[in-house]
């Protein structure tokens, strides 16, 4: 028999974030290079793509050079000691982008900054949202590399911690499920057949779930019956 714990308290899932990027893992393999999180200093920024920090150079010279009233003398040879070989027609798009608005340091100009200066690059730009008011973060990432359900319920711990153990108490290893996967299994009456493809679980094999959603001085686990 094969025992499977639901913990829903979101105090088990410190594996998953304490320290390490491990929640990145979740998303999208080379996440750093798909995805910018920026918006909300509150959470975690996640700024490293190397097209979104070209572009967020590129005009933040163009605004500095706009405040002297010398817009029109960017150009790309500003750019050779970066080894960024732009031309002159893409210098000049993100100058037009700059100046729709003059908000350079807004995502959505941004994204189309690095589209500019990046050939074949498309970025998609989204806010995902946490249970709470105040939580929020804008995403910039590229075209169909995430899913955005999933980036939100990682990035704001709307999952929960399962595991399993067999019947000679071996660990049967840990993982992740959504709430909003979950509540739709629970109410498909597709649980046991989602946890047993997780855990790739034979039908032979009888397994009992239990899940955790608080404490009574200590957690309190509830059996789920099929």
């Amino acid at each position: 028999m094969v025992k499977v714990y639901i913990d829903m308290t979101g105090n088990s899932i410190d594996w998953l974030y304490g320290g390490s990027d491990m929640w990145k893992e979740y998303v999208v393999e080379d996440f750093d290079s798909k995805v910018v999180l920026a918006g909300n200093r509150d959470f975690e920024e996640v700024k490293s793509a190397e097209w979104y920090n070209s572009a967020v150079e590129v005009l933040k010279d163009i605004a500095m050079m706009d405040e002297d009233d010398e817009i029109d003398e960017v150009n790309p040879s500003w750019y050779s000691y970066r080894n960024a070989n732009y031309t002159d027609e893409q210098i000049e798009q993100v100058k037009e982008i700059y100046k729709a608005d003059y908000h350079y340091w807004e995502n959505s100009n941004i994204a189309l900054a690095a589209t500019a200066l990046v050939p074949g690059l498309r970025l998609r730009t989204a806010t995902i949202r946490g249970y709470n008011q105040g939580e929020w973060q804008d995403v910039i990432y590229v075209e169909n590399s995430i899913d955005l359900n999933q980036l939100e319920s990682v990035y704001f711990g709307k999952v929960c911690d399962v595991y399993a153990i067999d019947g000679n108490d071996v660990d049967l290893g840990s993982n992740i499920i959504r709430h909003d996967e979950l509540w739709k299994m629970e109410r498909n009456d597709t649980l046991e057949s989602g946890l047993r493809e997780l855990f790739g679980l034979d039908d032979s094999d009888e397994i009992k779930v239990f899940k955790c959603e608080g404490y009574k001085q200590v957690p309190d686990w509830q059996e789920i019956s099929f």
